[in-house]
């Protein structure tokens, strides 16, 4: 099967519960990806509303972490949240209208977004709720 989006090391926050939500993230962009070139837009609207869901339950998950480590960031970080919650809202708006063009708008948004989201700020609480053994800083 070809794959949209393919988990590697450098998306690992090294924390195994986040990791894992990541890679189901992964799975639900895969699926879109699978859906947005069949053409059946029943299929993509359902498809996205797994993404929406699981990411909203992914993103209280992640805040709730952050907030017993104590991570500085964490009022910055559910901002971040917000802001893609709203542009999700609106591309899936896009999608149960119809618009010709957002199924292939959105595959590109969920790849760039969550590569760029996992790298560039899930990487900046990974010292703070590390449990990956491997990857733990030494005192």
């Amino acid at each position: 099967m070809n794959t949209f989006f393919n988990w590697n090391d450098s998306l690992s926050v090294h924390n195994h519960k986040m990791d894992n939500q990541h890679k189901q993230l992964i799975n639900y962009i895969d699926n879109f990806y699978t859906v947005a070139d069949s053409g059946d837009l029943k299929a993509c609207v359902k498809s996205f509303d797994n993404i929406v869901s699981f990411t909203t339950y992914h993103f209280r998950d992640e805040e709730r972490m952050l907030e017993k480590a104590n991570y500085p960031q964490l009022e910055r970080h559910k901002m971040i949240h917000q802001q893609l919650v709203e542009q999700v809202t609106d591309l899936g708006k896009r999608l149960a209208e119809g618009q010709k063009n957002a199924p292939s708008d959105i595959k590109v948004f969920l790849k760039n977004w969550l590569t760029a989201h996992i790298k560039g700020i899930d990487m900046k609480y990974s010292d703070f709720v590390n449990d990956d053994p491997k990857h733990q800083k030494l005192a």
